[in-house]
């Protein structure tokens, strides 16, 4: 064998070692595989940060809705106090009215000397009104005293001859002992209610004056609010 044949023999077995050696990571992992296993599994394990939901207990807070039983109590009514003094309490009552059929007339104790008040109010409020005057009346001491006049809405008081009534007036329902319409009055006397005048109803002696509603002034035979017969 020649030198040429030798050297080119020992170039290709150092060739080859070479070549060995820079492929020899076909043992090591590759590379990132198993750092980037751990990394993704550990931080996955960052889940536990859910257990935060515990949190949701705060439910226990609803528990405050006992306090809506508050609401739901019953009305202790109104404020009712019957002393006979200036600080006595006593509720009021609807008085709205378009016709004096809608309402009706009560009588409120003043004070322990028994004193009225006749008073004018909604039909249909009357049976509180009634429930709630009993309560007042039932508060006041026994005095010796003498009860005053009873006096109405209007400020008129009984006379003994008129009976109280009411009258729906401005949308209000109005005590009054005033006649009212077709009620026998006495000429010159202010007896007859708002809007009515006392006028002799008939052309011949011996009629009564009655309470008619007032005729207006410059009407053809109207004379004083009434309307002259012949």
């Amino acid at each position: 064998m020649t030198s040429s044949t030798l050297r080119l023999g020992l170039l290709l077995s150092l060739a080859l070692s070479s070549l060995s050696l820079g492929c020899g990571g076909d043992d090591a992992p590759p590379v990132g595989v198993d750092g980037g296993h751990d990394a993704g599994a550990d931080a996955g394990s960052d889940v536990d940060a859910g257990a935060d939901v515990d949190a949701g207990a705060d439910v226990d807070s609803g528990s405050e809705v006992d306090a809506g039983t508050d609401a739901g109590a019953p009305d202790a009514g109104p404020v009712i106090s019957c002393t006979g003094a200036g600080d006595s309490t006593f509720p009021s009552f609807a008085r709205s009215c378009t016709l004096a059929t809608d309402c009706a007339v009560v009588e409120h104790q003043l004070n322990c000397c028994g004193t009225l008040v006749a008073l004018g109010v909604r039909a249909d409020a009357q049976s509180a009104f009634d429930a709630s005057e009993a309560v007042c009346r039932g508060m006041y001491p026994s005095c010796r005293c003498p009860a005053l006049t009873t006096a109405a809405d209007d400020g008129t008081v009984a006379d003994g001859v008129h009976p109280v009534r009411v009258d729906c007036l401005a949308g209000l329902c109005t005590s009054t002992y005033t006649a009212g319409s077709g009620d026998v009055c006495v000429p010159g006397a202010a007896a007859c209610g708002a809007g009515l005048s006392c006028c002799y109803p008939c052309g011949i002696p011996g009629c009564e004056n009655r309470c008619e509603p007032t005729c207006a002034p410059g009407t053809p035979g109207c004379s004083g609010g009434c309307f002259l017969r012949p």
